[in-house]
């Protein structure tokens, strides 16, 4: 039982302050508790969380997905009594949808080593997929993930972008485009050009490799059941509800006016003082933070580390309509980029026709929507065009299964042609990618719109029409009926003042190399923790949690606590790369030259007979002319 304190006695009793209260740093103020020592939790929000965010009814607007792999994650959601449930599309069967904006074109995925957004019947691009994959790895393989910045011939792989890399690497155009507008945009939340390969490269090795980076597959993915932000709510339960401060931003950190205590100033004027200062706040958010002294270093990383782009949109049905033309609810998009033979549907109007009824689907859509938005709410808006207690709810039982099953037998194969691929005719796809969620007994589709997708995407000022534009383009790509939500929710991460970005963030080029010491090193009496910052699954909650606790372990090492076990506080292990080792990975590369160059000797063998013969006659006007 913690005994209420208040704001006088937080200033005099703390060892450890932890700036911060989403799962960094909540784990490593729990680790800290649990040692006894006394600790403070500063939260420039009014809930705890971070970037887990959850509603009413357990859908997750932030973070939500995570695998078997994530072993720390699973230990603290057994810890604090949770529950996860498997991904329910896996469990029900379907196929995931794949989207091409250039050539307005749909794809089917069955096959393990198909390329996504292409035919499976292109031989060259599965070689050139394989081969890329393959050389990816064999550059990770290389990478020192604690220091980076000494891999061999770091240098060279810090100057070029990733985007670089892939143009240089691959040699169809279908693959090409597939690494740059599908792996970059999702994992990193980044355009390929603006992300250093170096950077990259480490991203993807702390992964284990790049296949779990593409992660089509959903099989192997669970959820915390009531949602992420669950997880943080229970710790602050666990730490002492009185023991975290909301709506504290943080203004200053000193160390310079007390040579034994670190000062910690709010905005509010209100100071704080501890041995020992953890900051768990993402590096563009550590920018905001005056520290004393200067660090000149850590302040240029911090710059030169922009926070992803992202805004969620959920839309919630009365059914799950995409199942019944086989589909899980999963869709990927790429090419989302301007072109000037694209044509821009929903981003210009006009006085014909066609822009009226638009208006008119608009309004249908968004009858309950407001046409401005307001900049201090972190829900552009949460309409219901159904009252709850009115709306259908689908629930899944084994019969259910069964049914769909049966279907998807029927239809998969009838539902796309022989090719794997069905043009059709509509605008661009706003959405990076898809996910289905059942968690309050409504099926709903939650788009994650991130990178150049959420440029494009928020060129459309209204929300009316970006809903709008989401839910025309599920009606083209999965099923006609999801024209027609009957909720919905948006969530602009970047504009939200304490994220101000994505889940993730990238590196520019050239600064590791220069500026990666400063990564996650100590200053003084102050350690860093945040998902970035974490040696293996950065980006993801397991990455949290991991930089969190280790975190915490510098500081009790500081403070010569011995009374503990490092392995019992984090599960460290390394994640390994995952490399093919059958025939056709090991040398993808060398069967894609000797492939290519079959399919163009019948070309070249042209061209040398006609060369052949006009040298001959070259010759022969020559020996007429002497």
């Amino acid at each position: 039982m913690h005994h209420k304190r208040t704001e006088s006695q937080a200033n005099k009793l703390n060892d450890i302050i932890v700036i911060g209260a989403g799962l960094s740093g909540l784990s490593a103020a729990k680790v800290c508790h649990d040692k006894g020592l006394n600790v403070l939790v500063l939260e420039a929000r009014d809930r705890v969380g971070g970037r887990t965010l959850s509603d009413e009814s357990g859908c997750d607007l932030g973070g939500t997905h995570f695998i078997q792999d994530h072993r720390n994650l699973f230990n603290l959601i057994a810890e604090l009594g949770l529950k996860c449930q498997a991904d329910v599309p896996a469990a029900i069967g379907g196929l995931p949808a794949f989207y091409s904006n250039e050539s307005k074109t749909k794809f089917r995925c069955d096959e393990p080593n198909q390329v996504p957004f292409t035919s499976k019947y292109n031989i060259l691009t599965k070689l050139d997929y394989l081969a890329t994959k393959r050389k990816i790895n064999e550059l990770c393989v290389q990478i020192d993930l604690c220091e980076p910045w000494k891999t061999k011939n770091a240098r060279e792989l810090d100057s070029r972008s990733f985007k670089s890399f892939i143009e240089s690497t691959c040699y169809t155009k279908q693959v090409k485009n597939f690494f740059l507008n599908f792996i970059t945009p999702i994992n990193l939340t980044n355009e390929a050009e603006d992300c250093s390969l170096l950077y990259a490269l480490c991203f993807i090795r702390s992964w284990g490799g790049i296949e779990r980076c593409i992660g089509i597959d959903s099989s192997g993915t669970s959820r915390v059941v009531g949602g992420s932000q669950l997880l943080s709510i229970r710790l602050w339960q666990q730490i002492g509800e009185d023991r975290v401060i909301l709506n504290k931003p943080v203004h200053t950190i000193d160390q310079q006016t007390n040579s034994e205590q670190v000062i910690v100033i709010t905005k509010d004027g209100s100071r704080f003082e501890a041995s020992r200062v953890i900051v768990a706040l993402p590096p563009n958010m550590q920018t905001t933070i005056s520290f004393k002294p200067n660090i000149p270093l850590k302040s240029q990383l911090n710059h030169r580390t922009p926070a992803g782009l992202c805004t969620k949109v959920i839309l919630y049905y009365d059914r799950a309509y995409w199942y019944d033309n086989g589909f899980n609810g999963h869709l990927f998009v790429i090419d989302h980029r301007p072109a000037e033979n694209r044509r821009r549907k929903g981003m210009m109007r006009d006085s014909s026709v066609s822009t009226r009824k638009n208006n008119e689907y608009r309004r249908s859509i968004c009858k309950s929507s407001t046409s401005s938005e307001k900049d201090d709410n972190i829900y552009a808006s949460t309409n219901s065009l159904v009252p709850t207690s009115h709306a259908h709810t689908t629930t899944i039982n084994n019969n259910g299964d069964k049914n769909h099953n049966l279907m998807l037998r029927e239809t998969r194969e009838s539902f796309f042609p022989q090719g794997g691929q069905e043009v059709i005719e509509d605008g661009c796809c706003p959405i990076s990618f898809a996910t289905p969620d059942y968690s309050r007994g409504q099926p709903s589709l939650i788009a994650h719109v991130c990178g150049a997708a959420w440029i494009r995407y928020h060129q459309l000022e209204r929300l009316e029409d970006r809903i709008a534009l989401v839910a025309k383009s599920y009606a083209h790509i999965l099923h006609p009926k999801l024209a027609e939500p009957k909720s919905f929710k948006e969530l602009n991460w970047v504009s939200e003042e304490y994220s101000r970005g994505a889940y993730t963030s990238i590196m520019t080029p050239g600064t590791m190399t220069k500026f990666g010491r400063a990564l996650g090193a100590p200053f003084g009496r102050v350690a860093f923790a945040c998902t970035e910052l974490s040696t293996y699954w950065p980006g993801t909650m397991e990455g949290a949690i991991r930089s969190g606790r280790k975190a915490a372990l510098k500081i009790l090492k500081d403070l010569q606590r011995v009374d503990f076990d490092e392995t019992d506080i984090v599960d460290d292990e390394e994640v390994l790369v995952q490399m093919g080792d059958t025939m056709i990975e090991k040398h993808a590369h060398k069967i894609l030259c000797i492939t290519s160059f079959a399919m163009k000797a019948p070309v070249l063998i042209v061209i040398a007979s006609l060369l052949g013969f006009s040298l001959r006659n070259i010759s022969m006007r020559c020996s007429l002319s002497i």
